[in-house]
């Protein structure tokens, strides 16, 4: 009777109907059947069904009834693959493995469950060993281009690919495997064709429109990246990863209000869902909408402080004044997204060059903050003792400044299309002896190729405020104002101390010829103007509260600020009025060209900074133009600047140590039309007799910096804090 209920289950599982056999061989062991025959079929058709925890029960039993069955352990082994067990899987592998050793499916999951533990040396062993018995295993091709992913090995894992579906056309897993090598190539149009054929035979795969999603927004075709991410939720509406990545191209089309609906959307499946309560505060700060922004910052760096992925470190910067803090930020994030499964090998002892090569690396290349301040560096540094190389992955947007930029080096290599990897063994190849990243953890950074250790030095500058909190970047650049000794603690890398300022300025910065009128930029004909054009994110209801407070203060004055979006400049009105404040006296510019924008600043009176992310080019620019700045400094890189330029200015007393003392200058120079004009009057002078714009003696420092690294090498030494002058 058994042998024929055992029968009808195996002819149900051989016609599809898994279940129905699973529930038929349930009533047999039921009934108390234990043989080997019974507990083998039925381990098989319970994996079959899903049920993998039961399968590997019945099949560990069946083995200790009969341990000379190759397929049974085979298949217990893929249960208990699918249970995670990945140590044991390999154990029941390799026991099938030495009674068949030609068991072709054995080697295939052995290298499955191997990939799974790292160990993608044996793993590759077993797929080759696999193809060898079997030139038409395509198992073994799939398996082989994962390896071949995670080792970056990509031309490899294309050629399997290409090699499987010759023999399986429409086998979608190795459409989507060749799709995903050619995205991590940054092969974008190939992929993104790649993607199209994989949908075109998996019409269902809600993962396939993801990530054409994230290929279309990299090509930055945002609307079409939405239109991918809402056909996955339409397929899967339980996955908060396309509702997250919609929140992404929403932000990136400047629609905060819907980017912010998107993340909760996301959050309300998975309330910790990756990094994502970090970008939901951020793109509030965007609109400056503080409903819950004290409670959410507090549970933010609660969890920061537990290693939770939540959020990312330049966000962070913008609502957190410990420098503790941010350094575990970045450390979570560099472990989640630049961890590497086989970096490059280390580097050999360099060799002395004539010239010492610096290799600057960043996607700021063109009209953006970074490019605006290091551009006459570029042009500055003694060709005799160095050459100077740029790796360009910054879009080509054919501006004056990146046409500036493109000439002021000595070769100007683009990458933007490049993987990682390769653009390090480019580095590599070329002996860059310096690799200096202008990007650090802003937006599109490519913090994977320093982790591949693209030169013997790697330094974090200028672009990133902050620790990268990453053991591959050997130096910070800073003063004696952003990173204080005993802070060095907080920071992964090595500190460099220049004299003066960390910042570089350009001196031949472009400001329009045309002159404004106060009527034309919405300010009135007369009154006291403050201003502040920090990014919107940067200002915190502490700040405003102070804001407010000047403004009930100095009779007539307005507070003149950037209007980056409609929703941010409705708010801020909205916050002003319940402070008692005219909404009205809030005026709001809308954003314009560098040399407009710089040249309408003249009209402004005195500069209000903010906390605790300050302005940074912002007070540069403010005061080449003559405007004043005051600032009170807090405990991180990202909320010192703003006094490091200051005493750079040589103007310390518009450095104050407490908010209190803050609001109380802003109302006292407002109230003294002298002493507001002596500084403006020193200010002109400051762009020929300060160090903040000497861009000769910047240049010389920072060159004295890179060959104090550069000479640690040589020596044999390893990297140590470094300071100049």
């Amino acid at each position: 009777m058994t042998g024929n209920r055992l029968a009808a289950a195996v002819a149900q599982w051989q016609q599809g109907n898994s279940r129905d056999a699973w529930q038929l061989c349930e009533s047999i062991l039921a009934s108390g059947a234990c043989d080997f025959d019974t507990l083998n079929v039925a381990g098989s058709i319970a994996l079959q069904a899903g049920e993998a925890v039961r399968a590997a029960a019945l099949l560990a039993q069946a083995v200790s009834i009969n341990p000379t069955v190759a397929r049974t352990y085979c298949t217990l082994g893929m249960a208990q693959h699918e249970t995670k067990q990945f140590e044991d899987a390999v154990a029941s592998f390799d026991r099938a493995l030495a009674l068949k050793p030609s068991l072709v499916d054995a080697h295939i999951n052995r290298a499955a469950a191997l990939t799974e533990l790292k160990r993608l040396d044996e793993a590759l062993a077993n797929c080759d060993a696999a193809v060898g018995l079997n030139p038409g295993a395509v198992e073994a091709y799939v398996n082989r281009g994962v390896i071949f992913r995670q080792l970056e090995r990509y031309d490899a894992a294309l050629a399997d690919y290409a090699r499987a579906i010759g023999l399986q056309p429409t086998n979608h897993r190795l459409h989507d495997g060749r799709a995903r090598t050619l995205q991590s190539m940054k092969r974008l149009d190939d992929a993104l064709a790649a993607y199209d054929q994989l949908i075109k035979l998996k019409p269902d795969l809600h993962t396939a429109y993801i990530n054409r999603g994230l290929v279309l927004a990299e090509l930055g075709r945002f609307e079409e990246a939405l239109a991918a991410y809402e056909a996955a939720t339409a397929l899967n509406p339980r996955d908060p990863t396309p509702y997250a990545n919609c929140g992404e191209v929403l932000r990136q089309l400047n629609r905060h209000e819907d980017a912010v609906a998107s993340y909760d959307r996301a959050l309300a499946i998975d309330p910790t869902h990756r990094f994502v309560p970090g970008m939901r505060i951020g793109m509030k700060l965007q609109t400056c909408d503080w409903t819950g922004l004290d409670a959410d910052i507090a549970r933010l760096t609660e969890q920061v402080t537990q290693d939770e992925e939540v959020a990312n470190p330049f966000t962070f910067l913008a609502v957190s004044n410990a420098p503790q803090a941010q350094l575990k930020c970045a450390q979570i994030w560099d472990n989640a997204w630049h961890k590497l499964t086989r970096p490059l090998p280390p580097l050999n002892k360099p060799s002395r060059h004539d010239k010492i090569r610096i290799g600057y690396f960043t996607g700021d290349f063109y009209a953006h903050a970074v490019g605006f301040l290091i551009a006459e560096i570029f042009e500055l540094h003694d060709r005799s003792r160095f050459e100077i190389i740029a790796f360009c992955s910054s879009p080509t947007t054919g501006d004056y400044m990146q046409e500036r930029l493109r000439g002021s080096f000595d070769r100007f290599i683009e990458v933007r299309g490049r993987a990682d990897m390769d653009i390090a063994a480019l580095a590599r190849e070329m002996e860059i002896d310096i690799a200096v990243d202008l990007k650090g953890l802003t937006n599109e950074a490519r913090g994977r190729l320093f982790a591949h250790r693209a030169a013997p030095i790697q330094v974090n500058y200028l672009g990133y405020p902050g620790t990268m909190g990453a053991a591959y970047m050997d130096y910070i650049i800073a003063d004696p104002v952003l990173i204080p000794e005993s802070d060095r603690r907080w920071y992964a890398e090595k500190v460099v101390t220049l004299p003066d300022t960390y910042q570089p300025n350009d001196t031949h910065r472009a400001v329009a010829a045309r002159t404004f009128t106060r009527a034309e930029l919405g300010l009135p004909e007369a009154g006291f103007v403050f201003v502040c054009f920090n990014n919107t994110y940067k200002i915190l209801p502490q700040v405003f509260d102070i804001w407010m407070r000047v403004l009930s203060q100095v009779n007539g004055s307005v507070l003149w600020l950037l209007g980056d979006n409609p929703t941010m400049i409705r708010n801020l009105r909205r916050e002003a009025q319940a402070r008692s404040i005219d909404p009205a006296r809030l005026v709001f510019a809308d954003r314009a060209p560098m040399p407009l924008h710089i040249g309408r600043q003249v009209h402004g009176d005195l500069f209000l900074d903010t906390a605790p992310y300050n302005a940074h080019t912002t007070t540069s620019d403010a005061l080449w133009m003559g405007l004043p700045v005051i600032t009170c400094p807090g405990e991180t890189f990202a909320g010192r600047v703003a006094a490091s330029l200051l005493k750079a200015a040589d103007l310390p007393e518009l450095v104050v140590k407490t908010w209190e003392d803050y609001e109380r200058l802003a109302v006292s120079l407002a109230q003294s039309p002298e002493k507001i004009a002596a500084l403006k009057d020193r200010l002109r002078r400051v762009r020929t007799s300060s160090r903040l714009f000497d861009s000769r003696l910047f240049t010389r420092n920072l060159e004295a910096a890179y060959t104090a690294m550069y000479e640690r090498l040589q020596a044999g030494l390893p990297p140590d804090h470094i300071a100049i002058g």
